[in-house]
């Protein structure tokens, strides 16, 4: 491409003349000054007027115009977007002409409606235990109703646990008092005895000036001898009066020093009883009533299960959160199976103790101290009856279970197996089916306070996956699978 350059539109810049010179395009930033061009590399100086030369067109208005247009298109576009967008924020219902009533309203109520026919159905349905066997004294609402959080909606009444509670609290009250009336005595007889030994000292001293005077009196034969050894007498006395005195005082300092250290610890334990007793009525007992009831009327094993959680709520009533714990919150829990005979096994997380009932003074005496399971066992429980709804890993091992010639031992009743595997080792497995995914058994009060004893006696619980007792339940009567019993056929029950 060649530029050609038009001198007469320099003016005076360059001077007059009829050849032409061309450059390229490359050429085309060039420098005029005094009738000279520079160009990159070169040097022009002849250079003389000829044809003028195609003048380039400036870009920039057409693009300035295209970049406009295309603003403008987006900025239609947004707005029909927001308009499309904004007609899915209005709620439109339809409704017969013939069900609407149009009327004027100059002053009062707007009573017309339109009326609807349909079922209300609860939200969520909570089922509540009440504690340790209360009974409901006051419904504020009816089944169906829809309540707000924190409204009542029954109150619940345990005459029997509130009158045992407060004679308890008036028994401690009682001895509190005594002990503080004691104490009180004891510091009376402490001031009695001071008193007396400052009387004593002042006495005495009176009676050592008489002597004084009496053996001056004597020396001079002016106070009969009769009299001077009476009065003699009487110094002595009210001396060994004083020794016995004071060393009454110093005996009863060190005793009371003594009592006043027991009175205190008495009356802090006291104190400690009387909270632990008030506290204990906020306490949440969760039970299962009688776990392998269906076993009653054969005269089969069966028993009751306790869980024991510290109320987290601080208000007047519990609270769904405070029964909604984990098992590893739990403080306390046990079961009693009512067998050949009645045996209490329970664990405060210190350990598990077992007690058998002697029925002949009706009280339960330990009889399995410190119990602990055998990490490994010879027994399985199971009901393979449901061997087809299994999964594949479940009926591996009891296929492993099986050539190994374990014994199989399944009666039915939750507690029974599980005190059986607990004494004997073992492994129970109630795992999930086609038909019950969660299994059958409830979190709460059946898998975690099992699951509590098991970890204190040395062996393991799962859900098949996770530990029992760190799982968080969202119902009170939420159910999960169980492999639970001695720690090496748990871990090999989870391995398929």
């Amino acid at each position: 491409m060649i530029f050609r350059w038009d001198p007469t539109d320099m003016g005076p810049f360059l001077p007059a003349s009829p050849s032409v010179n061309t450059c390229p395009a490359r050429h085309r930033s060039s420098l005029f000054m005094g009738g000279m061009m520079k160009l990159r590399g070169m040097e022009a100086t002849d250079l003389r007027p000829g044809p003028t030369m195609d003048r380039i067109i400036d870009p920039r208005p057409a693009r300035r115009k295209r970049l406009i247009a295309v603003g403008c298109a987006g900025g239609l576009l947004l707005l029909a977007a927001i308009v499309w967008g904004g007609s899915f924020t209005t709620s439109r219902v339809r409704v017969e002409a013939a069900k609407v009533t149009i009327g004027t309203v100059s002053q009062g109520l707007f009573k017309e409606f339109i009326p609807v026919t349909g079922t209300v159905q609860p939200i969520q349905t909570v089922f509540l235990d009440a504690l340790e066997g209360g009974t409901v004294k006051h419904r504020f609402v009816e089944d169906g109703t829809h309540v707000r959080a924190g409204e009542p909606i029954v109150e619940l009444s345990n005459p029997q646990l509130h009158m045992d509670a407060i004679n308890r609290e008036a028994q401690l009250l009682d001895q509190q008092n005594n002990l503080r009336n004691t104490r009180l005595a004891m510091d009376q007889q402490t001031t009695r005895l001071r008193d007396e030994l400052l009387n004593l000292d002042k006495e005495l001293k009176r009676l050592e000036r008489d002597q004084q005077v009496d053996d001056r009196l004597a020396k001079d034969s002016l106070l009969a001898r009769n009299t001077y050894m009476a009065n003699r007498e009487n110094l002595e006395y009210m001396r060994e009066k004083r020794k016995l005195v004071a060393a009454n005082v110093r005996s009863d300092s060190i005793f009371r020093q003594s009592q006043l250290g027991s009175i205190t610890n008495n009356l802090a334990l006291i104190d400690r009883n009387l909270r632990f007793l008030r506290e204990n009525l906020q306490n949440l007992v969760i039970k299962d009533p009688l776990d392998g009831s269906s076993n009653i009327d054969v005269n089969v094993s069966i028993g009751t299960i306790f869980s024991i959680y510290k109320r987290i709520s601080t208000g007047p009533k519990a609270t769904l959160e405070d029964f909604l714990q984990p098992g590893s919150a739990q403080v306390a829990a046990g079961y009693i199976v009512y067998g050949s005979s009645t045996m209490l096994v329970y664990s405060t997380g210190h350990g598990v103790n077992g007690f058998t009932l002697d029925s002949s003074i009706g009280t339960f005496c330990l009889s399995h101290p410190n119990m602990k399971t055998p990490a490994e066992g010879k027994i399985y429980s199971i009901n393979e009856g449901n061997w087809y709804a299994f999964s594949d890993g479940v009926r591996n091992y009891i296929d492993a279970c099986k050539q190994k010639k374990l014994s199989a031992r399944y009666i039915g009743s939750l507690v029974a197996d599980f005190h059986r595997n607990l004494l004997k080792g073992g492994v129970y497995l109630y795992p999930g089916t086609t038909s019950a995914p969660k299994g059958k058994l409830r979190l709460l009060y059946e898998a975690n306070p099992l699951a509590f004893l098991a970890e204190q006696a040395g062996g393991k619980a799962t859900d098949g996956t996770t530990r029992i007792l760190d799982l968080k339940p969202t119902e009170l009567h939420e159910r999960t699978p169980l492999y639970i019993g001695s720690r090496a056929m748990v871990d090999a029950a989870m391995r398929g």
